[in-house]
């Protein structure tokens, strides 16, 4: 198995995730994000932290883009539940290879102000060994979808 780092890229090859359109921060650097996980419980200390607001036609999902090459692939976020002052929403739709997957992961946030680590959000398996691309998008038609993506493992 390999691991791709949100910051420090595939642990093989050295590709970091591509993140379309901005803004993106580095959720361990990021003084100005409300949502503040325990770098110590995120993979390598670090993730990378987005909102897509839903309802506003200027705005376009946010994207994570992962490039590997292997049969099988797993994606991980942080999740956040209740914040103040903030929507902690997460939904995100996956394209792998082009292809919509058809299935989605919705986090509707609980009244529990803890962070839930390590959350698969994506698992692909049986693939062909060959190049691939998951595209992980924060999207929202009426609502806020917060992205904390974490990493991925692929085999």
């Amino acid at each position: 198995n390999r691991t791709i780092d949100n910051f420090y890229g595939d642990s093989d090859t050295g590709l970091v995730p591509e993140y379309l359109p901005g803004p993106w921060s580095e959720g361990d650097t990021c003084p100005g994000c409300r949502a503040q996980p325990d770098p110590s419980k995120a993979f390598r200390g670090t993730w990378s932290d987005t909102t897509h607001h839903g309802g506003d036609p200027e705005t376009e999902a946010r994207i994570i883009k992962i490039s590997f090459t292997g049969t099988a692939v797993y994606a991980y976020n942080i999740i956040a539940n209740y914040i103040e002052w903030i929507d902690t929403l997460t939904n995100l739709s996956f394209i792998l290879d082009g292809e919509d997957t058809h299935r989605p992961y919705v986090h509707s946030p609980t009244s529990s102000t803890d962070y839930e680590y390590d959350v698969n959000i994506f698992t692909q398996e049986n693939l062909e060994n060959t190049d691939h691309v998951l595209e992980i998008h924060g999207v929202g038609d009426t609502t806020p979808s917060l992205v904390l993506f974490d990493y991925a493992i692929y085999t």
